[in-house]
């Protein structure tokens, strides 16, 4: 009982969403982030750190498997729902709020499937093969995201890691097609100032600047007064834990037009408030392959830094098998 009123006091939201191949989703998904931080309600870190599992948008058949199977992690209690419109956000929380306090029973919550349901990994495992034999260096064969903080949505990334070395990247958007055409996108649909925002919102938080993370993303909901963006922007230029946390990390083969992530930062901060168009934003493919000969958590800053464009759509791709040999030993 105690446990539900805590729970039910400022729910810790973890939010699932598809990957934005329309402008209506990547707006339904920038508008829950909106409302979970006017109502100031926690953002989950992980399942087991979730109150409300919410997902924003309709899922394909891979990304369903994937929340039921989330879904199947969180703790009680606990309590999911599902949003489509923007209108529909606000009854939703109510809604998932007042189930916390009431105990009442939600879809899929049985003790039987609490007791056998899969994990996270598990559904996850068609996506990726485990190649490790015990040895420390093995090449493992991995599947990172769909569902990880400050992670680009729908997007998984297929990496071969020799211990936290990424070695070999793929990418793959959940439920797109291979190309999802150049006439769709190409374009945000949130202006330069507030993509530049949506993109600084979850690389700071990554990099544990939490403040300017907040900074950020109340910034991108709303219209700042003249000066604000410019004010922020230096911010960012003169903090130099930001920059500590993210020194040497190269973004390789040029995809967004700087060389570091600091670099990437810095402008992303100093274009605020200008006339300059929308960051550049490479495809899922090209940003995996940056990923190559990064240790994992460099690699998940640069992920956030670049900000693929998801809604580009990047086909499905075969598991990784290693090549004529049962292992590969690093």
């Amino acid at each position: 009982m105690v446990l539900r009123r805590l729970a039910a006091r400022r729910p810790h939201v973890l939010t699932i969403a598809p990957a934005p191949l329309s402008d209506e989703v990547l707006r339904l998904r920038l508008a829950v982030e909106a409302e979970l931080s006017r109502r100031r309600w926690p953002v989950a870190d992980s399942p087991a750190d979730a109150d409300v599992v919410l997902l924003a948008g309709t899922p394909g058949p891979r990304l369903a498997a994937v929340v039921e199977a989330v879904w199947a992690t969180v703790p009680a209690p606990r309590v999911r729902v599902a949003v489509e419109s923007v209108a529909g956000i606000g009854p939703a929380l109510d809604d998932a709020q007042e189930r916390l306090r009431g105990g009442r029973r939600t879809w899929s919550d049985s003790d039987d499937e609490r007791q056998h349901g899969r994990s996270a990994d598990t559904a996850m495992a068609g996506l990726a093969d485990d190649d490790r034999d015990g040895l420390l260096l093995d090449a493992v064969h991995v599947a990172l995201g769909p569902v990880l903080p400050h992670w680009p949505s729908g997007l998984v990334v297929h990496a071969t890691l020799a211990g936290d070395l990424v070695t070999d990247a793929h990418a793959e958007v959940l439920d797109a097609p291979a190309t999802v055409g150049a006439g769709s996108r190409g374009r945000s649909p949130l202006g330069p100032d507030r993509t530049r925002l949506d993109v600084l919102t979850r690389l700071l938080a990554l990099a544990g600047a939490d403040h300017l993370a907040e900074g950020a993303r109340d910034l991108r909901d709303r219209d700042p007064a003249p000066g604000e963006l410019t004010a922020f922007g230096r911010r960012i230029a003169r903090h130099r834990p930001l920059r500590w946390a993210t020194r040497g990390i190269p973004l390789v083969g040029d995809p967004v037009g700087e060389r570091t992530v600091t670099d990437r930062v810095v402008a992303l901060g100093r274009a605020l408030g200008t006339s300059l168009a929308p960051p550049p934003r490479p495809t899922a493919d090209k940003a995996a392959r940056t990923l190559i000969g990064l240790e994992l958590g460099a690699a998940r800053l640069a992920l956030a830094a670049m900000d693929p464009d998801t809604g580009l759509g990047a086909g499905p791709v075969a598991a990784f098998a290693p090549q004529g040999v049962g292992h590969h030993h690093h």
